[in-house]
Formats: C-alpha cells, structure tokens, sequence
C-alpha cells in the first residue's frame, strides 16, 4: 500500500520486490501522510500525478495497480487511466443502503400490517 510520503518516495523500489502482485493506493490516507487534508486529493491535478506514477511503477514491474475510489465515476475514469483494481464501496456504506432500502420496502409494502414493538410492550427474560 502507498499511503505515506515515504512509500510514494519509494514506490519504484516497493513494485519491484521479488513475489509482490500489486501496489495499492489509498488516497485518503497518503493525502494526510503527504500533510494535505483528505478532500484535497479528488480531481487536484498533483494526485494525478501521483496515481500515474504508481500506475508507470507497477507496469515497470510487471504487478497490477490498485486505488480506492470514492464510487462508481472514478473507479470507472481510474480504470480507464491504467488502474487494474479499483474499490468503488465500502461494507459500511452497502450495509446502510441495504438497510435503507429494506425499511422503506417495509414501510411501504404493508404499514398497516407492521407493529412495532417498544421496549414498553416486550421485556426480554
């Protein structure tokens, strides 16, 4: 993973170690380990720079380059640009749509067939 100024530094020397299958980025990450702040990153020409650089580092090598995106636009524009593996979710953000989805089909599918219970009704043994 490049996620610090000195794995950036270093990141021709990281691709070609004997064995490894890819370099990964994280970009939430190495913009705070580079003293910018998180947001600065997205659509700065200088992370451009530096996400072709790891990208130019890992075909040198032989591996796959890898980022973490912030969804389905910049996975779909990252790839594109020489990415191999892109994250476009987070478990944590799939987990709350899902629940999302699920209450409002609940609601809507029968709110007249649905009680809910209050911790007043129903004690636990």
């Amino acid at each position: 993973m490049v996620e610090t100024a000195a794995g950036l530094a270093n990141v021709e020397e990281i691709a070609a170690v004997p064995g490894l299958d890819a370099v990964y980025v994280g970009p939430n990450d190495l913009a705070l380990g580079l003293g910018r702040a998180r947001t600065e990153n997205l659509g700065a020409p200088e992370f451009d720079e530096i996400v072709g650089r790891v990208v130019h580092a890992a075909r040198a090598a032989g591996i796959a380059a890898g980022l973490d995106c912030a969804g389905t636009d910049l996975a779909r524009r990252w790839t594109r640009r020489g990415v191999d593996l892109t994250i476009c979710a987070r478990d944590s953000v799939l987990l709350r749509e899902a629940v999302d989805t699920a209450a409002r089909r609940l609601r809507a599918e029968s709110a007249d067939d649905v009680h809910t219970v209050t911790a007043k009704e129903h004690t636990i043994p």
